[in-house]
Parts: C-alpha cells; sequence; structure tokens
C-alpha cells in the first residue's frame, strides 16, 4: 500500500467507530504525517449517529430462521395430522393406524432434512417398534380364531362387527361387536350353535387383544414424535 494513498490499519482499528469513520470519508485519503502527528480525526455525535442508522442488521439471519421455523411447522402439522388419523386407524378396523403414524413420522423426517428432531435412529427404532406391532396384531387376530377352531368367516364377522360396534354403540360395541359379528357369520358359514359361540368368543378376544396392543404403540410412538420435536 504506497504511502499517503491510503488509510493506516492500525490507526483504523482503534475502535470499530473510528473505523466506519475512516472507510466512509472521501476516498480515505487522508495524510499519513497529520495522522501519526495529531491522530485519528475526532468522532462526532452525528457521525456516530450515522453510522449506528446504516450499521448492518441481522434482518437477513432474523428473516431465514422465520422460515426455517415455518417450514418446520407445516411439516410438523401435516405429520401430526397424519399420526392423529393414525392413532384412530389403529382401533377402526378396515383403516391403517400404526402405517399412518409411520407415515407421519417420515414425512417430518425428510420434510426437514433428518434435522428438525427426528434423525436416523428415530426412524430405525420406529419402523423396528411400529412393524413389530403390526405383525403381532396379526398374529394375535389369527391365533384368537384358530384356538376357538373359527374360520375365516369368523375373522371377518369379527372386524365388521368391530367397525358397526364402534359407531352404533360405542365403547359397549366395541366389545360386543366383533363376538356378535363373528357368531353371526359362522352360523350364515353353516356351523353349529355352539361351534359358532366358541369361534366368536375367539375372533372377538383375538382382535380386541390385537387392536389394544396396536393402539397402545401407537400413543406411545406418538408420544415420543412430538416430544422429540418440541425438544429439538
Amino acid at each position: 500500500m504506497a504511502e499517503g494513498t491510503a488509510c493506516n490499519p492500525a490507526l483504523a482499528c482503534r475502535s470499530h467507530v473510528e473505523h466506519s469513520y475512516l472507510l466512509s470519508s472521501s476516498g480515505c485519503r487522508l495524510d499519513l504525517d497529520a495522522q501519526q502527528a495529531h491522530g485519528p480525526p475526532p468522532v462526532h455525535s452525528a457521525d456516530f449517529r450515522r453510522f449506528h442508522r446504516n450499521a448492518p442488521r441481522p434482518a437477513a439471519a432474523a428473516c431465514l430462521l422465520r422460515l426455517v421455523v415455518s417450514v418446520e411447522l407445516g411439516w410438523f402439522a401435516a405429520a401430526l395430522l397424519l399420526v392423529v388419523l393414525g392413532i384412530v386407524g389403529s382401533v377402526v378396523p378396515l383403516m391403517p393406524g400404526l402405517p399412518l403414524v409411520l407415515g407421519g413420522v417420515y414425512l417430518y423426517a425428510f420434510g426437514t432434512g433428518l434435522h428438525g428432531g427426528i434423525g436416523p435412529g428415530h426412524l430405525v427404532l420406529y419402523t423396528l417398534i411400529g412393524g413389530g406391532a403390526i405383525a403381532l396384531s396379526t398374529l394375535a387376530n389369527m391365533v384368537g380364531v384358530r384356538a376357538a377352531s373359527g374360520s375365516r368367516l369368523a375373522m371377518l364377522g369379527a372386524t365388521l362387527g368391530l367397525v358397526a360396534g364402534l359407531f352404533l354403540g360405542g365403547p359397549v360395541g366395541l366389545l360386543v361387536g366383533p363376538f356378535v359379528g363373528a357368531v353371526v357369520f359362522e352360523l350364515l358359514g353353516g356351523r353349529a350353535s355352539r361351534q359358532a359361540l366358541r369361534s366368536g368368543v375367539g375372533a372377538a378376544v383375538g382382535l380386541l387383544v390385537g387392536r389394544l396392543a396396536e393402539f397402545a404403540v401407537a400413543i406411545g410412538l406418538s408420544a415420543s414424535f412430538v416430544v422429540s420435536v418440541v425438544r429439538a
């Protein structure tokens, strides 16, 4: 840097305000000998106010942060909707339960780039738990029917009875509906009354145990998902 044509960096670094003043002065062409003799030019209150008025603000960073938060909230709202539908579906037959819960978790995780509180470890754990619960629920249904020597008609009747009982009888219908449906379908299939009753009990118990287990897992996964996102 040529002498007399540029500012002295050592003098300019005395303070942030002085540095701003020197850079904003015309061409920054101050006489080096005068600087050494008299020091840097004084900073007046008007210059100080002008510096603070023109100083860069973190508006861009704040705007970006608000945008990121808004995007994450949008993904979380969409995921939460699927999770709630999954909880309902874990009780109502013919409607996916845990798959919807897992779908909501995956939607949020990939929508936020795995940086919104749900990472690869969460996905692996939730998938293993959810998949295991689905398999156990299906196995409970099959064991209940087979243990009572029931047929596929008993399982179908128990499922339809659960749907009808849930909407027509509430909690009571949830318990009675599978049994009635299984017995009716077994009788329609030509089974004796005694065997139909036995098949109805087995099918109803197996279906209810499987659904309750799936509901409990859906609640647990949903709670873990919400807590992980909130703590992130």
